[in-house]
């Protein structure tokens, strides 16, 4: 029996999800920059003195589990589908999490179906990612029947 962790099978589904997570990387390490950066200002309009620190948290975060779950796609093991989650749904939830909760009334505009549907687009590739692993594990070792 063959336990060495298989390779992430190339395709596009496996680009789609790492360009996914460079920019989460990205934009987690932008958050973060913007949240040192721009802490007087914050502090000046008023906001709680406690969001400067929240915005660096999530962004450091958001980059940390992004790059480790990069990586993984690279790597293999049986973590990597645990980080490509994690990676993918921590800066969905906070989106989500902050819109309600943390955003003034008139700052909810926009357009929701658009984030919506644009998340929803991110987990179908989560999971298309993740039925590619499953499948390519399957095939490795086996259909155990």
């Amino acid at each position: 029996m063959n336990l060495e962790p298989t390779k992430t099978p190339p395709g596009w589904l496996t680009t789609l999800v790492r360009l996914m997570l460079v920019f989460h990387l990205v934009s987690g390490a932008l958050r973060a920059n913007g949240a040192l950066a721009q802490k007087d200002l914050l502090l000046e309009l008023g906001l709680p003195a406690w969001l400067p620190g929240y915005l660096l948290a999530a962004g450091v975060l958001s980059a940390l589990l992004s790059l480790l779950a990069l990586v993984f796609t690279w790597r293999g093991g049986v973590t990597r589908l645990i980080a490509v989650w994690a990676a993918l749904l921590f800066p969905m939830l906070s989106y989500w999490v902050e819109r309600l909760f943390l955003w003034a009334p008139e700052q909810r505009g926009g357009n929701p179906l658009f984030k919506l549907g644009l998340h929803a687009l991110s987990l179908a590739a989560a999971a298309g990612y993740t039925y590619l692993i499953k499948k390519g594990k399957q095939t490795a070792h086996g259909s155990g029947n």
